[in-house]
């Protein structure tokens, strides 16, 4: 859903350029898809040092934020014990890589995870390659008779759409 979602807002941006700057349609899409890369690649680039430093001066900070709680609603507010909470708190914290449990599924998550984003940019690309002739193929599916009516919905529909989702990206 999410590959479909993705193509249909790449699209038009693949149809410009093909159409208009008369670039091949693989080249459209091997273009976009390096931006997004190199997008993401400088993005966690700079974000995975920054946050990996913040959870680490978290934890170190989990003592004195537990001692300060601790003194402002005691011990065991609403019946919930903060020391247990903390030490819980701090082994997950460190729990992924020092139980062979825990590393397991974390390498099963991160696995299903990697596949499912494989799968999500594999069906994206054949989208946006074949996405014309799809739509060809399903227009040539419907009677001759319903055809117009079917084309003016679907033009309708995509207009629609197309509203939708440009007021969600500016607000």
């Amino acid at each position: 859903v999410w590959a479909i979602l993705a193509a249909y807002i790449i699209m038009p941006l693949v149809n410009y350029v093909n159409n208009r700057l008369r670039v091949p349609r693989f080249f459209v899409v091997l273009l976009i898809y390096v931006v997004v890369f190199s997008a993401i690649v400088v993005v966690s680039r700079y974000l995975v040092p920054w946050l990996s430093n913040q959870i680490t001066f978290f934890v170190e900070d989990l003592p004195k934020l537990q001692g300060s709680l601790v003194n402002k609603v005691g011990q065991t507010p609403l019946g919930i014990n903060i020391s247990k909470v903390i030490a819980e708190v701090e082994s997950n914290l460190g729990a992924p890589t020092q139980n062979p449990k825990s590393a397991t599924k974390l390498l099963t998550s991160a696995f299903s995870a990697l596949l499912r984003i494989l799968i999500f940019l594999f069906t994206t690309f054949y989208l946006l390659m074949d996405g014309p002739r799809i739509r060809r193929s399903l227009v040539r599916m419907v009677p001759l008779a319903y055809r117009p009516e079917v084309l003016r919905l679907s033009k309708q529909i995509n207009s629609s759409w197309m509203q939708y989702i440009r007021g969600e990206l500016i607000l």
